[in-house]
C-alpha cells in the first residue's frame, strides 16, 4: 500500500440537505422512520446523480446503479457514433457511481466503475488507451471496462486468444493480419516511443535507444539461444586451450634453445642450438594453425550466424514473441 493512499469514506454526506443529515444524525437502528442508518443494506441518504437519458435508451437503475441499453454514447447524447446519428452502434452501459460533476453525462475515465460493449464505437478513445503495438481500434465492436481496479480470476485457466487473419469480423470482412496482445504499464506505450538503455555495471559505456514496446521473450527459444551461446562460448574455450598448450610447448622450447646464450645460464635447461629450437617449434606452431586459426575463423562465421538466427526479428529462431509485446 502507497503512503497517502485515498479511500472512500465509509458515508459521504456531502450535497445533502441540512434536514437530511439531521435526522440521519438524530435517528436510530430501531427507528421506524422515512430515514434509515443503512445497516444490513437497507435504505440510506445519499446524493445521486441523476442520469440524462436519451429518447432512444432503455435505463434500468437502483440508487446510482445503471444498465443503459441504447446507441453508442461515451459522454453527452451528441457523443459517440449514437450521437452523429450512425445506424449499427447499438450498446449496453452498465455503470456504478456517475461522476456527480457532469450532469448525468457518462463519463468513461471518471465514472466509479463500467463495463462498455458497443456494437460501434472508439474503445481506445473512449478509455484513453495508449496505441501501443496492436494499434487503435476506431469504429469497431468492442468491450471496455474501467475501475480502480479490476481483477479475472478463474478456478482453472484464463486465455487471451486472437484470432486474426482470414477470422471475419462483426462486418463480415476478413482480417488481413493478425495482431497480439499488449501489455502497457502506466498507459505509456505508443508505437513510436522509444527509450534510452545504458549498461549499469559501467564497463560498457553505451547509450542505445530502444522501443518502449517490445516482443515479449518466449522461455524454450530464449533457452535455445542461451545453451547455443553457451556451445559457441565452449568452443572458443577450447581453442584458448589448445592455443595456451601449444604456446607453451613454443615457449620451453625457446627457453631452452636461448639459454646457452643468457647470462647466467637458466638452471634446469639443456642448451640446444637455436637451429634445433626453429625446427622443434615446427610442429606446435602446425597444431597452432590447425586447431586455432582456423577454428577462430569458425568462431566468427558461428557468431554471426548467431545472432542472425537468434537477436533479429523475423528469423525462425528469434527470441521475441512476434505479437504480444510489452514496455
Amino acid at each position: 500500500m502507497s503512503t497517502g493512499e485515498l479511500y472512500q469514506p465509509n458515508r459521504d454526506e456531502e450535497g445533502l440537505s441540512q434536514g437530511v443529515t439531521d435526522t440521519y444524525s438524530s435517528s436510530t437502528q430501531g427507528d421506524q422512520g422515512v430515514y434509515e442508518r443503512g445497516l444490513n443494506c437497507s435504505n440510506s441518504p445519499e446524493l445521486i446523480t441523476v442520469y440524462d437519458r436519451a429518447p432512444c435508451e432503455h435505463v434500468v437503475s437502483k440508487k446510482d446503479a445503471y444498465i443503459v441499453l441504447g446507441r453508442d454514447r461515451t459522454a453527452s447524447k451528441a457523443s459517440g457514433y449514437g450521437g452523429s446519428g450512425q445506424t449499427g452502434a447499438h450498446m449496453i452501459d452498465m455503470v456504478v457511481g456517475r461522476n456527480q460533476r457532469l450532469k448525468g453525462n457518462p463519463s468513461f475515465m471518471k465514472d466509479a466503475a463500467r463495463i462498455y460493449i458497443s456494437q460501434k464505437t472508439d474503445s481506445d478513445l473512449n478509455f484513453e488507451c495508449s496505441e501501443g503495438h496492436v494499434g487503435l481500434s476506431k469504429q469497431r465492436s468492442g468491450i471496455g471496462m474501467m475501475a480502480d481496479d479490476v481483477r479475472i480470476s478463474a478456478r482453472k485457466g484464463i486465455k487471451l486468444i486472437t484470432h486474426g487473419r482470414g477470422t471475419e469480423n462483426s462486418l463480415g470482412v476478413k482480417e488481413e493480419t493478425t495482431v497480439g496482445i499488449d501489455l502497457i504499464g502506466g498507459n505509456q506505450g505508443a508505437a513510436t516511443d522509444v527509450e534510452a538503455v545504458q549498461d549499469p555495471s559501467g564497463l560498457f559505456p553505451i547509450s542505445k535507444e530502444v522501443p518502449t514496446m517490445q516482443g515479449i521473450a518466449k522461455s524454450v527459444q530464449t533457452a535455445y539461444a542461451i545453451k547455443n551461446l553457451v556451445d559457441i562460448v565452449n568452443n572458443l574455450a577450447a581453442v584458448l586451450e589448445n592455443f595456451l598448450l601449444y604456446q607453451q610447448a613454443i615457449n620451453t622450447i625457446v627457453s631452452t634453445g636461448m639459454s646457452a646464450n643468457v647470462s647466467p645460464p637458466v638452471t634446469g635447461f639443456v642448451s640446444i642450438p637455436l637451429t634445433v629450437a626453429g625446427a622443434a617449434m615446427m610442429a606446435p606452431s602446425t597444431a597452432i594453425g590447425t586447431l586455432c586459426q582456423g577454428p577462430m575463423k569458425a568462431f566468427r562465421a558461428n557468431t554471426n550466424s548467431y545472432m542472425n538466427n537468434h537477436l533479429e526479428n523475423g528469423s525462425p529462431y528469434w527470441i521475441g514473441s512476434r505479437f504480444n509485446y510489452t514496455n
